[in-house]
């Protein structure tokens, strides 16, 4: 989103939608929405210097997850196979 995003008539963010939205008030009324894209430009150079480091962090983190619920399928599947064909190996 940038100072030049326009949200459409029935999109709650523009502020036109017919019931009161909290989250508009807090978040996309003139002047806060501004306020909010500012520190999201400030923020940029920082977060553009962690992201390699955080990258990696990430990768490790998803990799694992993903081994972890590997493991945790292939154990209920036997589990599963054991209830299923309990006198057989």
């Amino acid at each position: 989103m940038t100072l030049q995003t326009r949200f459409a008539d029935d999109d709650w963010r523009s502020g036109n939608v017919p019931i009161p939205v909290p989250l508009y008030e807090q978040i996309f009324a003139p002047g806060r929405f501004e306020r909010h894209l500012s520190v999201v430009e400030a923020l940029r150079p920082v977060a553009q210097r962690r992201a390699g480091r955080l990258g990696k962090i990430l990768r490790r983190r998803l990799g694992l997850a993903r081994a972890i619920r590997w493991l945790a399928g292939s154990v209920l599947i036997a589990l599963g196979l054991r209830l299923v064909f309990p006198g057989k190996r």
